[in-house]
């Protein structure tokens, strides 16, 4: 059953076009809009950067921290091993977990999601307006730049940003996580230089 799984998805990727799927593939891959119910059992959404600046506008937090992450990515996923509990525990401050991959990636990152037990909602950026094809830090340039009304530059996985509630940039890093030791170092000034930040 798994390698059938394999093929149906191997076929569909060779043409990495949404629209070019028949109605029961588009409704598998379909990534459905958040719509403010928490208990919902999908836990992986579409997002824009209005969207996103909507949640955040529409918060109750001074504070909110975005990750950009990818479930191949060896140095996101030690980071979100190590630092996730962490950075949930943060005060006055929403998280936000995003990938840049494409709809084709669903089931991957729901796998990792599962594995990795994160059972909050996660979002993929979707900048389906926009009809130019991005590479996936592209994508996240363009995100960001849109989102947040202004060019900057920004560096791999995971790139981690924490803003503030008018939108100013306080935090923008790549945190290295690529193995154990390095982890460990990265890991302690990523949490040191935001709790600076977020105890002012």
């Amino acid at each position: 059953m798994k390698f059938i799984i394999f093929i149906i998805i191997l076929t569909i990727s060779c043409s990495n076009n949404y629209n070019s799927l028949n109605e029961v593939e588009k409704e598998r891959f379909k990534l459905s809009k958040f719509n403010g119910n928490l208990e919902s059992k999908d836990k992986l959404f579409s997002i824009t950067p209005n969207e996103l600046r909507n949640f955040i506008s529409n918060s109750k937090n001074n504070y909110h921290l975005i990750i950009f992450y990818t479930y191949w990515c060896p140095s996101s996923k030690l980071f979100i091993k190590k630092n996730l509990n962490k950075v949930l525990s943060f005060n006055n401050t929403s998280f936000y977990l995003i990938n840049p991959d494409d709809w084709i990636e669903k089931y991957n990152y729901l796998s990792f999601l599962s594995k990795s037990e994160i059972n909050f909602n996660t979002y993929s950026i979707d900048i389906s307006s926009n009809e130019k094809e991005y590479n996936i830090h592209d994508k996240i340039k363009f995100f960001l730049d849109d989102f947040l009304n202004q060019n900057n530059e920004y560096g791999g996985f995971p790139l981690i940003i924490l803003i503030d509630k008018d939108f100013n940039i306080l935090y923008n890093q790549t945190v290295l996580c690529y193995e154990n030791e390095i982890c460990e170092i990265n890991t302690k000034v990523f949490n040191d230089d935001l709790l600076k930040i977020l105890n002012k």
